[in-house]
This record gives structure tokens, C-alpha cells and sequence, in this order.
């Protein structure tokens, strides 16, 4: 009967050690699934010897954890809970800690657990009813190592609140951009007058080297960039050297041409500038004086016109509101350019040929144009 009862006792006290082993309580397991951290409990300078216990309460429950326990201590805490994050939030940056805990034992206040995690932050608020110090401290620490604990395994703990906002210094505003003054703009161009200087190179016998006088036109803007022009120029009288035919002696004739034009232009604006090209038809009415010869009897009374083309390169510059400096040069080609004679007294039947304009002659006029309407 005692050899019964003794092996029943050692099968009892065998199976007690093995679930005593077996209990999730046990140090070595709880030591591995736990990761070091820091904790920061806030305490208030008011009452040393309470801080004194609620540290002591708090360390005696996380003795068996690899928690790291800071102490900070403060004046008093904030009334706003506000404010009262605010400094968690700076404790955390600081010191460099997971956890921030603050809790008055002189006043009915909460405790509160500050857990900073990569999804945010959250906090824990527990109320302890009528109690004394020391029943407030040991209850403050059984709550901090349960949510601790919960908080290493990877538990989510109290409610999230909302993340620190960064604090931007406002910048000096910019006073807004001045915008640009507005461009005087130009009312439209309907009529231009254009006074110039014209001179054209023209081989007449190799006795007349060349034509020039005033020329004067009048421009109709029909768009900004066509324009039909009407003009008249007035030559200078030219010299030109007659050699008589059988007779000894020559006769000088004075030469002036009357022109008359009609054509257009386009021109494309450049800022200031002005480029394009001018094709003008032009009529040229001869008149010519011979000097009192006795050899020379009568002259040819025919009417006598010259027509040519005028093709040019147009290039102007404003240089006041109105004022325009232009420049056409180009080339004249000659359409009809007959032959002038005279008659003399020795032989009455025969005229002398006395001059024939070239057929291409270079042409070149400088010009003022000034708007008028």
C-alpha cells in the first residue's frame, strides 16, 4: 500500500513540473519574443517621495523585460492635453524612446502612454477612481506593463491620434510681379507721303552718265503689309553732247525727264525695322532744248516717252512715331527707249541721232516717309 501511494505522489509531482515548464508565464520565452526599447516616465518635482513609489511599482513590473526605464522629471504638467503631447512628442525626439508616460499621483488625474510606432502614434488614457498613492501608483504600473508588453508583440494599443504637424515658417510675401507698362500701340496707317532724292546710272552715248532729281510718292496702306504707291519725279536738266552728222561742230542739248508712277509694295515690320521689296511702272516724258546753232534747222517734234519696270529691295527704319527712313535699291529695265535726232541745215533730209538710254540701268532711291492719315 505505501509502495502504491509513492509512486501515485511522484507521477503527480513529475506531471507539475513538466506544466510548469509548459506555462506561457515562464521568463525564457517571454525574454525572446520582446525587443529592447526605451520608456520615459515624465515625473512632476511636487512630491518626490510619490514619484519615489510610482517609479518603484512601475520597475518592479517591468523587472523581468529588457525595458529600458528613463526618468524626466518637469515642473508641473500643462493643463491643455495639448500641450501636454507636445511635450511627449518632444521627449520622444529627444531622448530618443518608443514610450513616454506622464502621470500625476497628487491630483485625480489620468495616466497617460504615449507609443510612437512607424504607423503613427497612439495614446492610452486610464482613470483610476478614489484611491490613495500608493494604490494609484500600483495600478498605474500594472497598466504600463500590460500595454507595453502589448505594444513589443506588435499589438495595436490605445486609438491613434494625429501625427505632429511640421511647423513652416511663413515666408515674406512676395509683393505680387509688376507687370509690364502696356505698348503704346500705333492707331492704323491709312496714307504715307514719301519724299526722296532719286538717282539712276544710264550710259546715253557715253556723253550722259546719269539721271537724279526730287521724287515725291503717295502710299495707300490697304493691309499691314501691302500698300499701293502713285509718284512723280522731276530731273534735273542734263547736259548731252550732240555729234552732227556732216557737219563740223556739235550741239548741246539739255535733257529733262517727267516721271510718272504707279505700283506696289510689300513690307514686313521687324520691331523698328522694315523689310520687303517695291515694283513701281514707270512713264518718263523727254524734254529736251537745243542751243541756237546755225547748223542745226529743226529738231523731232515727236512726243517722246520712255517705260520701264522698276523691281527693288525695300528696306526702312522708324525713327520717331511718323517718321520713317527708307531705302529702295533695285535695277530699272527699259521697256520702249526710242532714239532722239536733230536735223541740220546742211543736210536738210538727214537727222543726226543725238542719244538712246540704256536698257538696264541701276536705280537707287533714298526716301522720308511721314504718316498722315
Amino acid at each position: 500500500m505505501r509502495r502504491a501511494l509513492c509512486v501515485i505522489l511522484g507521477c503527480c509531482l513529475l506531471l507539475g513540473a513538466t506544466a510548469a515548464a509548459q506555462t506561457p508565464e515562464s521568463g525564457a520565452p517571454r525574454r525572446r519574443a520582446i525587443k529592447r526599447i526605451g520608456v520615459v516616465l515624465l515625473l512632476e518635482k511636487k512630491d518626490p517621495k510619490a514619484a519615489a513609489s510610482l517609479v518603484q511599482a512601475i520597475r518592479s513590473q517591468l523587472s523581468d523585460t529588457a525595458v529600458r526605464l528613463d526618468l524626466q522629471t518637469v515642473d508641473r504638467f500643462a493643463a491643455e492635453l495639448s500641450r501636454q503631447l507636445a511635450l511627449a512628442r518632444s521627449t520622444a525626439t529627444t531622448r530618443r524612446s518608443n514610450v513616454v508616460i506622464w502621470f500625476s499621483l497628487t491630483r485625480p488625474e489620468p495616466l497617460y502612454l504615449y507609443f510612437v510606432e512607424k504607423q503613427g502614434i497612439r495614446l492610452i488614457m486610464r482613470n483610476f477612481g478614489e484611491m490613495d498613492a500608493d494604490q494609484r501608483a500600483e495600478a498605474a504600473a500594472i497598466v504600463v506593463r500590460s500595454s507595453v508588453l502589448a505594444f513589443l508583440r506588435g499589438q495595436r494599443v490605445g486609438r491613434k491620434i494625429a501625427g505632429p504637424k511640421p511647423v513652416l515658417r511663413k515666408r515674406p510675401a512676395r509683393p505680387p510681379p509688376t507687370p509690364p507698362p502696356p505698348r503704346p500701340t500705333r492707331k492704323k496707317t491709312w496714307t504715307s507721303l514719301e519724299l526722296g532724292y532719286a538717282y539712276a546710272y544710264d550710259d546715253w552715248d557715253a556723253s550722259l552718265t546719269g539721271q537724279h532729281g526730287l521724287e515725291a510718292h503717295v502710299a495707300l496702306h490697304l493691309t499691314p503689309r501691302w500698300s499701293l504707291l502713285a509718284g512723280y519725279q522731276w530731273s534735273q536738266p542734263a547736259p548731252l553732247v550732240a555729234p552732227l552728222v556732216r557737219a563740223s561742230g556739235d550741239a548741246e542739248v539739255l535733257l529733262r525727264l517727267h516721271r510718272m508712277g504707279l505700283g506696289a509694295r510689300f513690307h514686313h515690320a521687324l520691331g523698328r525695322w522694315t523689310v520687303g521689296a517695291t515694283l513701281l511702272l514707270n512713264a518718263d516724258y523727254v524734254d529736251y532744248a537745243v542751243r541756237q546753232d546755225s547748223l542745226v534747222q529743226e529738231r523731232d517734234e515727236r512726243p517722246l516717252f520712255l517705260f520701264s519696270i522698276f523691281p527693288s529691295f525695300h528696306v526702312g527704319v522708324r525713327l520717331v512715331e511718323r517718321l520713317r527712313l527708307q531705302l529702295d535699291v533695285g535695277v530699272e529695265v527699259g521697256l520702249y527707249n526710242p532714239t532722239f535726232r536733230l536735223q541740220t541745215s546742211v543736210q536738210p533730209n538727214e537727222f543726226s541721232k543725238f542719244g538712246k538710254p540704256e536698257v538696264i540701268r541701276p536705280r537707287l532711291l533714298l526716301a522720308l516717309a511721314v504718316d498722315l492719315f
